[in-house]
């Protein structure tokens, strides 16, 4: 991590602190001195005083954002309270603040949030890393979607013998160049138009006269004989073949007609045949790329949204859905809360039932958490055994008796191997310049009251903390 001050025995005193639990600590005594260090070097953490010579704390947190992955947790040392000064901090970036003078146990317990979420961050950066590696054979799928649809689309223009294919209202489609030469109508012409009202004979009546909807009720139509008059002098004599097209699921996706001028009927048969069974084949490949096409989508999409472990959304969905709800609450002018909830002692309970006992305790607060709140709420995992839950148009109150619920349907589960609890912190946001930073932020804190006070417990953020809390803190 990455220090900023420019008091020289603050600085001592804050690297030996860290030093002291392992982390590696670099230092800068100005603003350009620490923005410097950062380009040259990786760190993940950066703890800054707010007022300092060249670049101030924000300044330097404006100057970090604008550099690209991977994220860095930047935590600003100052003894401003005001809300308005934070506000503005949380809109340069800042992740999170420590008061002046420090508290070691508050330094430590904001390094573990900041930990969780860098591990959630980099979490993220393996899924979009997984998520691109979809995306390309996405893409190599649509290119052999692109290239099937191209062969058909050049075998039907070239079938030596004329052939349309019509919908299940006799809506005419793909029209070849046979058919263009044979019946003196180019494909531009035909589109939109019914097989019916392109060949009407001479009493009226429209050649196939609804018989296609025998093609799509699955029933192929040979031999059907007919007339074609061009102009006064030219009389075809032609016979037709109507057959289905099946769709990837068996299901009938169109009609398809070859027809035969009578007097190259022998030799154009076996054609068709063979042109058909081709035809075919390459229906087949298109059905296939289709179904890999769509499966490939439906993949992607869970990978976006959903935690593979508890099937709750996961924490990129949870960031989206608190910023939408942000700007609906600033927009109508309705609160909006958030709960973070935290397992107690989940650590210690891996390390004595092991990881799967872990993961089955995760997936049942999972379960009490989707089924204890409204439909407009999403419940999400932020990471490892922390949960959260957007709750709209909720002022305080209400979420803290929404938490409250959830408390205690965890603690009255009948948990297998010992009991389990939650510790919830809960946050309210109300009027303008709604930040989910800052909602993140105070939830946070709330719950860090909560395990402070003896966990299995909520807490709202807007409650003071007592004079026994404070000392212990």
């Amino acid at each position: 991590m990455l220090i900023a001050e420019d008091d020289p025995v603050s600085f001592l005193v804050l690297r030996k602190t860290l030093e002291g639990k392992g982390f590696v600590v670099d230092g800068a005594k100005n603003g350009l001195e620490a923005l410097h260090a950062f380009r040259c070097g990786v760190h993940r953490v950066v703890i800054s005083d707010w007022m300092m010579p060249e670049l101030d704390g924000v300044d330097l947190c404006r100057q970090i954002r604008a550099i690209p992955e991977p994220y860095t947790y930047v935590i600003l040392l100052t003894a401003k309270t005001q809300r308005e000064d934070r506000a503005a901090a949380y809109e340069a970036g800042v992740d999170d603040f420590l008061n002046k003078p420090l508290d070691r146990d508050e330094l430590f317990s904001r390094l573990k949030v900041a930990m969780r979420i860098l591990a959630a961050e980099d979490d993220l950066l393996r899924q979009r890393r997984h998520l691109m590696d979809v995306a390309q054979r996405l893409e190599f799928a649509n290119q052999n979607l692109a290239a099937a649809s191209k062969r058909f689309e050049e075998l039907f223009s070239g079938l030596p013998v004329s052939a349309f294919t019509f919908d299940d209202q006799g809506l005419l489609f793909e029209w070849n160049k046979r058919s263009e030469a044979l019946f003196g109508i180019s494909a531009a012409e035909i589109l939109t138009r019914s097989v019916d009202d392109v060949f009407r004979t001479a009493d009226g009546q429209g050649w196939l006269q609804g018989r296609y909807r025998e093609v799509f009720a699955g029933k192929a139509i040979s031999g059907v004989e007919w007339e074609f008059r061009r102009n006064e002098k030219e009389v075809f004599k032609l016979s037709s073949d109507l057959l289905p097209i099946h769709g990837p699921k068996g299901q009938i996706t169109g009609g398809i007609a070859v027809n035969v001028d009578m007097t190259e009927q022998n030799s154009a048969r076996r054609l068709i045949v063979s042109q058909m069974d081709t035809i075919r084949r390459i229906a087949d490949e298109l059905a296939e790329e289709k179904a890999k096409l769509e499966e490939a989508n439906e993949r992607l999409e869970r990978l976006a949204l959903t935690d593979g472990l508890t099937g709750l959304p996961n924490h990129r969905h949870f960031q989206e859905e608190l910023d939408r709800a942000c700007r609906r609450a600033e927009r109508e002018g309705q609160p909006v809360s958030l709960l973070m909830l935290d397992v107690d002692f989940f650590k210690q309970f891996n390390d004595t039932f092991g990881h799967p006992a872990g993961d089955e305790v995760l997936r049942r607060v999972a379960a009490i958490l989707a089924d204890s709140v409204r439909g407009s709420d999403v419940p999400a995992r932020y990471g490892g055994e922390e949960f959260a839950v957007v709750l709209p148009n909720t002022d305080g109150a209400a979420a803290e008796e929404v938490a409250e619920r959830i408390r205690a349907r965890v603690e009255a589960e009948p948990w297998a191997q010992r009991q389990v609890t939650v510790s919830i912190g809960a946050s309210t946001q109300r009027g303008s310049r709604l930040s989910s930073k800052q909602a993140i932020s105070e939830a946070d804190e709330a719950l860090y009251r909560s395990k402070k006070q003896g966990r299995n417990r909520v807490t709202h953020f807007d409650h003071p903390v007592s004079e026994k809390i404070r000392s212990a803190a």
